[in-house]
């Protein structure tokens, strides 16, 4: 594996980590009732799970993943992170699951997807002709080529 997608899959891994740690360190402060469905737990989660997604998006599409894959698996995959560390924090002391908890992460997810697919660029395949011109400029060896005298003629 070469440098840059290990650097790519370490930043999403730190982005993650990031995540899911601060979801699962208990609260040194009791829960507030009147947080429930609109708190700044809830901002934190949809911003990180935004930034979650932009980094899993761009990481898959880099790595040669379609576009459209990548963003589709970057929310799918950031809302299970989302749901599975919501059900772990039932076993934190002063945690719980909330659904609000997942929609907001699930919103961050998709806000974040579409912010990556109106800022980066998609990345286009090469066409049939670029791919036969960096083939036939190799320098690994002659190259033979039909000739009209023998039926081939080596370069």
């Amino acid at each position: 594996m070469s440098r840059a997608p290990a650097r790519r899959w370490s930043a999403v891994g730190a982005i993650a980590l990031v995540v899911v740690g601060g979801s699962l360190l208990p609260l040194p402060f009791r829960r507030r009732p009147e947080f429930d469905l609109i708190g700044p737990d809830k901002a934190l989660h949809l911003l990180g799970y935004f930034g979650l997604s932009v980094a899993v998006a761009d990481a898959l599409a880099k790595d040669g993943v379609d576009h459209a894959w990548s963003g589709f698996l970057a929310v799918i995959w950031s809302t299970a992170i989302g749901t599975a560390t919501g059900r772990l924090q039932t076993y934190v002391p002063g945690r719980a699951h909330e659904r609000a908890d997942v929609a907001a992460g699930t919103l961050g997810s998709v806000l974040g997807v579409l912010y990556w697919y109106r800022h980066q660029p998609a990345v286009k395949p090469a066409s049939n002709a670029e791919r036969t011109r960096s083939r036939s400029i190799r320098s690994d060896g002659p190259v033979a080529r039909p000739s009209s005298r023998d039926g081939w003629q080596r370069e």
